[in-house]
This record gives C-alpha cells, structure tokens and sequence, in this order.
C-alpha cells in the first residue's frame, strides 16, 4: 500500500489532534523525523494538525521550540499538499496566538503564497 505512513503515523495524529504533548514528546525523541514528516494524505505534519485545531496552545508551544533546535524556521514552512504551511492554517481558523508565535520565530512565513498566490495574512480575512 502506498500509504502505510498514514497508519504509521496515527499514533503522533492521535496525540496533535487531542494535544497530548506527554505522548507526542516521547514519539520525538524516538523518532526524530515525526517533527515534520507527512503524517496524512494531504501531506499535512504534526504542526499544521495541530494549529489546525484551534486548541493546544501549550502543544503548539513545545512543537515549535523542538522544531527550531532540530531545523530551524525552515521547518515550520513545510507545505501541506495545498501549498499551505502552518501559519496559513492558523489564518483559516483564526488561531491569533499561534499565529504571533510562528511570526515572531519566522517573520518571512508572512510573505510566502501557496500555489494560488496566497500569504496566510490574505487567507485571515477571508476565513473570518
């Protein structure tokens, strides 16, 4: 099956989506690669579920600092299918406080399009 990294990576989508960072912390340090691997179809990573859901600030907190010692502000740039990259998804739901966060660590992502030429400060508005 093409997609056996979808049912590898349940465990991690399991602790973003209820914002676990107990478990999540633990899968890291096993696995190094889960702080930004693909972990749906859409090629979505732990960050993007989990800005996503609106929730978790503390989660989201603990992610990016991980990620920032690991690679740096170019890890939180890694697209979704779509093009999008998190702070694209913390416009489409509103998530302010995530969105300063990963603005303050990498104030380029403001200026980046997805492939239909849209920064995340264009998609805000339009979500609402």
């Amino acid at each position: 099956m093409a997609y056996n990294y979808v049912i590898e990576c349940i465990p991690i989508y399991k602790a973003a989506i209820e914002g676990d960072w107990e478990t999540a912390k633990r899968i890291f340090e096993e696995e190094k690669k889960y702080l930004n691997l693909y972990i749906t179809y859409y090629w979505e990573t732990t960050l993007q579920i989990t800005v996503g859901t609106k929730s978790y600030h503390n989660f989201v907190e603990q992610l990016v600092e991980q990620i920032m010692k690991v690679g740096g502000p170019e890890m939180l740039q890694t697209n979704n299918w779509y093009g999008n990259h998190a702070l694209h998804y913390a416009a489409k739901v509103g998530n302010t406080k995530v969105a300063r966060l990963l603005v303050e660590k990498d104030p380029e992502m403001t200026q980046i399009p997805n492939p239909s030429g849209h920064t995340a400060l264009k998609l805000a508005p339009w979500y609402g």
